[in-house]
């Protein structure tokens, strides 16, 4: 999202599936909820 800020890219170049559109999920809150599944690329 930085690059797209920085270089004033359009968002829509992106994939709909891009894993820069969605953010990690907290450690925490994976260890306190089992079912939770990580965001992909993030693993």
């Amino acid at each position: 999202m930085h690059r797209i800020k920085r270089k004033t890219d359009n968002i829509s170049s992106l994939q709909w599936n891009s894993n820069k559109l969605v953010f990690p999920i907290p450690l925490r809150e994976m260890q306190v909820n089992s079912k939770l599944v990580q965001n992909p690329g993030y693993n």
